[in-house]
């Protein structure tokens, strides 16, 4: 089985994705972050796959596509705290160009390499004080959103939910608690 975090900075991603890899006893695997240690961990084959023997580019679409593509064919459970849909995301926001002008067609062709798997996908959302009062609340506070920029991500956060075709689900984590968020996961499952 497949858990897909997702959704905008502060909205409660990675705290779910520790809950659930512990409670579920899978791995956790962190997109999108420079240290390594956060992702399969520290020397596990799959990060040494990836990094050192096929030259993936981590923190990239590229690394999302080969571990979809990887998943979807070998197997393993994991919580994935962001993947494809954060790339396109914030890559639209930020005008990647490395993304494809349409970002939809990679988006279906990412969702149909995991197609043969259990998958649910979950948007997670929050209100934009309620996000920002978490990250500010960290060590490393994210880089700053304004409302407008939270709002445009919501948006492209929401299309992509919409546009998915398997099991998915919606938690508001200023409304829902963690407790009560990961049950709905995990009932689901």
């Amino acid at each position: 089985m497949i858990v897909i975090l997702e959704g905008v900075n502060g909205v409660g991603k990675t705290t779910y994705a520790k809950l659930l890899s512990t409670h579920l006893g899978i791995p956790r695997y962190r997109a999108f972050k420079a240290n390594l240690e956060v992702h399969w961990g520290d020397n596990h084959p799959m990060e040494l796959l990836l990094k050192d023997k096929f030259k993936v580019p981590l923190n990239t679409h590229v690394e999302d596509l080969f571990s979809a593509d990887l998943l979807g064919r070998i197997g393993g459970d994991v919580v994935l705290d962001r993947s494809l849909p954060s790339a396109i995301a914030y890559g639209l926001l930020e005008n990647d160009p490395l993304l494809p002008t349409d970002t939809l067609e990679l988006f279906h062709y990412w969702m149909s390499l995991l197609r043969d798997r259990k998958v649910l996908y979950v948007w997670m959302t929050a209100q934009y004080a309620v996000a920002r009062s978490r990250s500010e609340s960290r060590e490393q506070p994210w880089w700053p959103l304004n409302m407008k920029t939270f709002a445009e991500l919501e948006s492209i956060f929401r299309v992509l939910h919409d546009q998915w075709e398997m099991d998915k689900l919606v938690i508001d984590t200023g409304e829902t608690s963690i407790g009560d968020g990961v049950e709905q996961i995990c009932q689901r499952l």
